[in-house]
């Protein structure tokens, strides 16, 4: 039986051939319009815990605690909280990126690439994503918690939690997206099976990305390419 090959060398060539086709000005022009699209998602969800932020605050009283802490808000502490946040509002973007992209992202990919059309070029079920948004935003919730918790135990190596949790997530979602468009569901399951700990690498390091401010919005795109590159090296086998 021929051994598989280790998974490093196999997920670098895939990440050289993604950044290596930024040179192409498709990929360049899609790479900024993905950029802008991250942006006003992640605007739109800051925007949303303002409102909700708001809300708590002028239900807990005083007109005057909401005007300081909303003066707050926009101070220098405020700034830092909004670019923490920032961080964490950037996987659900995330999904929600590649649930709108996966097709223009990974066609142009294929087409560049891999001289290939995919056989499925419909989107995902809004149900699908939506759910998984939703289980990514709980996941989250209770990873920061946990964090919190293990803190005194672990110290700063608690905050690992987060990119292998957002990157188990987003590895199994970013290289469904991606398959789905070539493989029926048994075949899609097979082969994401049986390549698991490469893919929740990619993820992780998807994960980190995302975790890097600017470098963050570009990240959906970059994995969302990688993910197609490395579907197509993996089924290539």
């Amino acid at each position: 039986m021929t051994p598989k090959r280790a998974p490093s060398p196999m997920l670098l060539a895939a990440l050289r051939d993604t950044f290596g086709l930024l040179r192409a000005r498709p990929c360049r022009r899609l790479a900024l319009l993905s950029a802008a699209l991250s942006l006003a998602l992640l605007v739109a969800a800051l925007a949303v815990m303002l409102l909700i932020y708001g809300h708590i605050l002028a239900g807990e009283g005083a007109e005057k605690g909401r005007d300081q802490g909303l003066a707050d808000l926009f101070g220098i502490n405020g700034i830092a909280f909004l670019l923490v946040a920032s961080i964490g509002l950037m996987t659900p973007v995330a999904a929600v990126f590649g649930a709108l992209s996966a097709g223009p992202v990974s066609g142009m990919i294929e087409h560049l690439r891999w001289s290939m059309v995919a056989e499925n070029q419909s989107r995902p079920p809004a149900r699908d994503w939506v759910n998984f948004t939703g289980l990514l935003v709980a996941a989250n919730a209770l990873t920061i918690m946990l964090i919190v918790f293990l803190t005194d135990l672990l110290g700063s190596a608690a905050l690992l939690l987060w990119p292998m949790v957002n990157g188990a997530l987003l590895g199994r979602e970013y290289f469904t997206l991606v398959a789905r468009r070539h493989l029926d569901p048994g075949a899609l399951a097979k082969l994401r099976a049986a390549h698991r700990g490469r893919i929740w690498v990619a993820g992780i390091v998807t994960a980190l990305f995302l975790s890097l401010p600017l470098l963050n919005l570009a990240a959906p795109f970059l994995g969302l390419a990688w993910f197609a590159h490395i579907f197509h090296r993996l089924r290539a086998g």
